[in-house]
């Protein structure tokens, strides 16, 4: 005979096993899906036959003397059909370097320099060097080996970056004290400078329509109006830079209504498009001056280039580049050191989405 609380066995003589879906938490608390479900409030967890059962009681257990019922199976969930990893595109993004000039003229320095003898070895031509077509007159189109070996060194050397040039400077001055200008392929961010004139007077041509209807815009550009009448002040870089600050202060106390950034932008594009970037006379040549900043900030170069090279730059105010230089020391007291460039590559950092 069965004693009160114990749960009644089949003629087999055997416990029937809890259903497969029934199985104690780690916890050993029934929860969460497959687990029986929690006892309501007040409600034994196994009815005493001494007692008479509630209705609950016996909607869920049934009589005490009776085994337990078998609990329907808990449904089972679909899972969730596993998705195919995402094909490889055909041409995965990675930097490109686009070389935009090199002077053919430094080719055989380049070639005797010890770094990239054995980079240069390995260099073996392609069935489409010919076929470049640069738009150069026959006779100054440079050799296909020549932009061959230059676009080799900048794609696959080795470059410095900016902050490393102190080092190379102190590394190519002789026992003597004497200085042996050296080569450096040096790698960062290439910032196009704006002339400094041709920057104020964009400025004033944008600013002008709203000086109509304000008076203080309106003396403002009055003011730098005549000051261009004089010859001496084209050529006063320091003057001009405060007066495109004057005139700037002036539209952000007149024009509030007026978004600062959009005027700047509009100024950006019209001296981008125009290529009126700043200029600066060295080592007997007219050269476009730029910087040369570190990756993330911090030191900085001047990097001259040819004049001529400015139509061949990117139309963005800044860019990363590669640049086969010669490391000189600088002859403007504000700069220790130079670049003199012979050699530009821009750097894109995936391809799909352009200089962005």
């Amino acid at each position: 005979m069965p004693l009160p609380g114990d749960v009644a066995l089949p003629p087999s003589g055997h416990a029937i096993a809890p259903p497969s879906l029934v199985r104690p938490s780690p916890s050993g608390d029934p929860s969460g899906p497959g687990f029986l479900p929690a006892y309501p409030a007040g409600l034994d967890a196994v009815p005493d036959p001494a007692k008479k059962a509630s209705i609950g009681q016996m909607a869920m257990f049934g009589s005490a003397s009776s085994p337990l019922p078998d609990l329907p199976a808990a449904p089972v969930q679909a899972s969730a059909p596993r998705q195919a990893p995402a094909a490889a595109p055909a041409h995965p993004a990675r930097e490109v370097i686009d070389l935009l000039w090199f002077n053919p003229a430094s080719m055989l320095r380049i070639r005797k320099h010890p770094a990239w003898k054995d980079l240069l070895a390995d260099v073996k031509p392609r069935p489409d060097d010919e076929d470049l077509d640069d738009d150069a007159p026959q006779g100054k189109r440079p050799s296909a080996k020549d932009r061959r070996d230059i676009l080799a060194i900048l794609a696959r050397g080795k470059p410095l970056t900016v902050d490393a040039l102190d080092q190379v400077i102190a590394d190519a001055i002789g026992d003597d004290g004497a200085f042996t200008p050296p080569l450096a392929l040096v790698a960062g961010e290439l910032e196009l400078l704006f002339d400094e004139v041709e920057t104020l007077k964009a400025l004033v041509a944008a600013v002008s329509p709203l000086a109509v209807r304000d008076k203080r815009l309106k003396d403002a550009v009055d003011a730098i109006h005549e000051a261009f009448k004089m010859p001496w002040v084209q050529g006063a870089t320091s003057v001009v830079e405060g007066m495109t600050a004057q005139l700037k202060d002036a539209l952000a106390q007149s024009a509030k209504e007026v978004n600062l950034r959009t005027i700047d932008a509009h100024v950006e594009r019209a001296l981008l498009e125009n290529r009126l970037f700043q200029k600066r006379m060295v080592m007997s040549q007219t050269r476009i001056r730029t910087l040369l900043h570190a990756p993330g900030g911090g030191a900085r170069v001047a990097a001259f280039v040819p004049e001529s090279v400015g139509k061949e730059l990117p139309a963005c105010v800044r860019f990363g580049a590669r640049v086969m230089a010669e490391l000189r020391l600088s002859p403007d007291h504000r700069d220790k050191a130079m670049l003199r460039v012979i050699a530009v590559s821009g750097v894109i950092r995936n391809w799909r989405s352009g200089w962005r």
